[in-house]
């Protein structure tokens, strides 16, 4: 909602979106709309919609096509103007650092373009000549100006360091970025003047001065020159995210496959095969404004968890999922950030694990120790008993607790499981003890005995 209302302030704001401001499809299909014969509100707000648009990927070519095909002739709202002597109205703004995405701070790939703009007027005042006198301006009868130079020097830096001159400048950076623009305009000026002579036009009989004329004679010319120096500033974070990922097959079977994979610090992530695919996604990419009456784009990465999956099935196992799939030709893997995004191919390889579980004996009384061997025993092992999850080589051992009698080991998705039987140790099993017990006292006490006469 709030990105259409700015929409629909920007297309009520301007009195026409150029086409040229668009790229690829989006400026064909402006161009169609312009060829309906709709009102100019109607044809701009429907222009205005194209950026409505919520997308997965980042839209980098169209914002960088929407902001540098305009003219930024006048100072964008809230620009402060500057001036002296002859230079009027002296701005300097820098517009935005493409290709770049908003997420909570202006993010930057570390190289790109830096799109400045920057304007003043040279305004010279009209010469001025005196009808007559005793008429003056500023004690001159005339006085005449003459533009000698004009320069506007334009110095972009990033990290202090220069980079250019350039109004669309590149750069190329590896760490976070203070882009910093100086602009310096000087205006050389020279300025004729003159100024009334008074002479004695008649005289008297005795040789006195009795009428004064005035002429307007040339005194001198002056130089004057006008300088105003602007800056201006931006900030953005470098944002070049290493991501990782881990992908395995853990089961073929018949013609089903089965893996695993876990992806760390992508925007996006899919894994896709011929007719099977997974897709995560972290974000949706939306266009925001600023700088009027310009409405330059700035893509906003907006957090929005998604993940979908078409003709796979996959659950959530150890911050990655485990999937399987039926045919698993053409398998790819695509990574996504908010700058860049490319692919690789998926390493199918595939040695079938023998797991299996041994225990030292058949069966086991309730809070008895179980020996418990597994192999591989070079493998980490995922070890399920009762109500416990245990991770280890080789051995384990656990108490024996009724009546909870499977035993379930788990490596690289596949999984192993044995039953071992765990008697309670109630009333009757207690008194069977005893009286074995007994019996082997007593038969040991006989066999003594004799054991005893015969000597």
């Amino acid at each position: 909602m709030k990105m259409l209302l700015i929409l629909v302030l920007l297309a009520t704001a301007v009195s026409a979106i150029d086409c040229n401001r668009f790229s690829g499809g989006n400026r064909e299909y402006c161009n169609e709309i312009e060829l309906e014969g709709l009102s100019s509100q109607t044809e701009d707000m429907l222009k205005a919609e194209i950026l409505n648009t919520k997308v997965e990927l980042p839209d980098h070519e169209s914002a960088f096509a929407w902001n540098t095909n305009y003219s930024y002739d006048n100072a964008p709202q809230g620009t402060p103007l500057a001036g002296k002597g002859f230079i009027k109205d002296a701005w300097l703004k820098i517009i935005t650092a493409m290709p770049s995405v908003f997420d909570k701070a202006l993010l930057s790939p570390g190289y790109g373009k830096l799109l400045s703009a920057y304007g003043y007027r040279v305004v010279i005042p009209p010469n001025y000549y005196s009808p007559t006198y005793p008429y003056t301006s500023q004690g001159d009868c005339r006085r005449e100006y003459y533009k000698v130079s004009e320069t506007s020097n334009l110095d972009v830096y990033a990290n202090n360091n220069l980079i250019g001159h350039e109004r669309l400048q590149e750069f190329n950076v590896s760490s976070g970025i203070t882009f910093r623009d100086e602009l310096q305009i000087e205006v050389a000026t020279s300025i004729k003047r003159w100024q009334w002579n008074a002479y004695c036009c008649d005289w008297d009989r005795a040789g006195g001065c009795k009428k004064y004329c005035h002429s307007c004679e040339y005194i001198g010319t002056a130089t004057q020159r006008d300088s105003v120096l602007l800056t201006d500033s931006l900030n953005a974070q470098y944002y070049a995210p290493e991501v990782s990922y881990e992908f395995m097959i853990t089961n073929k079977y018949r013609n089903t496959t089965s893996g695993f994979l876990k992806v760390d610090d992508a925007a996006a992530y899919s894994l896709d095969f011929e007719n099977s695919s997974y897709r995560k996604g972290s974000y949706y990419y939306s266009f925001e404004t600023s700088l009027q009456p310009y409405n330059v784009l700035t893509l906003t990465a907006n957090r929005f968890s998604e993940e979908r999956a078409d003709n796979l099935y996959f659950e959530k196992k150890d911050d990655g999922i485990s999937f399987i799939v039926g045919n698993e030709e053409g398998c790819k893997l695509s990574f996504y950030t908010h700058f860049r995004n490319w692919s690789v191919p998926c390493k199918m390889d595939y040695t079938p694990i023998n797991l299996s579980i041994s225990t030292d004996k058949y069966s086991y009384l309730d809070n008895e120790t179980i020996f418990i061997e597994v192999e591989p025993s070079d493998e980490e092992v995922e070890l399920e008993y009762g109500n416990n999850t245990f991770y280890g080589y080789g051995s384990f051992q656990v108490r024996a607790y009724y009546p909870y009698n499977r035993i379930k080991v788990t490596l690289n998705g596949i999984s192993a499981e044995k039953v071992i039987p765990v008697k309670r140790k109630d009333g009757m099993g207690l008194m069977m003890e005893l009286s074995v017990f007994s019996f082997l006292n007593y038969f040991l006490y006989v066999v003594f005995r004799k054991y005893l006469n015969f000597m």
